[in-house]
C-alpha cells in the first residue's frame, strides 16, 4: 500500500492519504486538491521527479490553482526534505514538501 504525505515547511504538519490503486498524475493530482481544499492552497509544492508529479494531470492542476511548482533535483533528492526553507521565504509562506512512502499496513 502506497501513501501521498505532504509536509508543511512552515508549521511541519504531515498531511497523509492512502492512494487506492496504480499511483497515477491524475490520482496524485486529486489527492493534493483534497488537501489543498481542506487546509489552503500552498504558495508552492516541491515534490521530486517522479512521474506522477511531473504528468500532464498534475501539472494542469499546479498551474490552474496557481501553485509553484518546483521539483528537487535528481542528484539531490533530500532537496525535497524537511530542510528549513532558504532565500528569505516569508515565515507566513505556505510551502508543501511532497514524499511518496509504501507500507505494510495501513495508516
Amino acid at each position: 500500500m502506497e501513501h501521498l504525505l505532504l509536509v508543511s515547511y512552515y508549521s511541519k504538519f504531515i498531511f497523509v492519504r492512502t492512494i487506492h490503486g496504480p499511483t497515477t498524475s491524475s490520482k496524485i493530482a486529486a489527492l493534493t486538491k483534497q488537501i489543498c481544499g481542506e487546509h489552503g492552497i500552498p504558495e508552492k509544492i516541491v515534490p521530486d521527479n517522479g512521474l506522477q508529479f511531473t504528468g500532464t494531470a498534475y501539472q494542469a492542476f499546479v498551474q490552474a490553482w496557481g501553485i509553484k511548482h518546483v521539483t528537487s533535483s535528481p542528484r539531490y533528492p533530500q532537496s525535497n526534505g524537511m530542510e528549513q526553507p532558504t532565500g528569505g521565504t516569508p515565515e507566513h509562506t505556505e510551502v508543501l514538501g511532497v514524499l511518496m512512502a509504501k507500507s505494510r499496513t495501513s495508516l
